[in-house]
């Protein structure tokens, strides 16, 4: 029952989520995230890539003056080859059934193109109250050809992302 319970208020922040739309932030050459309310910021994203490839992605910090929140290793190694990194972000929607948030998505190198909606990407929601993973999820081209996204749970844990390819 406890498993029902929380399945339903999954899927009610979920939608809840989706019922706008996201402000776009842009990510500074220092990781400031811009658009943002200062009383929220200032805050950053800190993405360290691999000296041998600058599509591999070794670290992820997201840092304000509340909190640091670090992506674990086994979750950054389900990445694989990222072109680009970008942010989202809300804090104007039902604070009772979700806090403000910002979304950093993490695109998928094979066929990047910023005009197409359906490249493939991890997206990584945290809170900005207190930086906790609210949420994960991939979007990707199957075996079939057809793009979908998926949720990844528990989204902080690498024991989420086993069956995320």
């Amino acid at each position: 029952m406890l498993k029902l319970v929380a399945a339903l208020a999954l899927c009610m922040v979920s939608s809840t989520a989706l019922a706008h739309e996201d402000t776009f932030l842009p990510i500074g050459q220092d990781g400031t995230l811009g658009n943002l309310p200062s009383s929220f910021g200032p805050l950053k994203v800190l993405v360290g890539r691999s000296s041998s490839t600058t599509h591999s992605i070794e670290s992820v910090l997201l840092t304000s003056g509340k909190f640091r929140t670090k992506l674990n290793p086994c979750v950054l190694a389900k990445f694989g080859s990222i072109s680009n990194v970008k942010a989202w972000g809300s804090w104007y929607h039902n604070l009772k059934q979700l806090p403000p948030y910002v979304s950093i998505v993490f695109y998928a190198s094979n066929g990047y193109d910023s005009n197409r909606p359906d490249n493939d990407f991890y997206a990584i929601t945290f809170s900005l109250v207190d930086g906790r993973i609210l949420m994960a999820e991939r979007a990707s081209h199957n075996w079939w050809g057809s793009w979908r996204g998926v949720p990844i749970r528990p989204p902080g844990k690498c024991s989420g992302w086993s069956n995320s390819g």
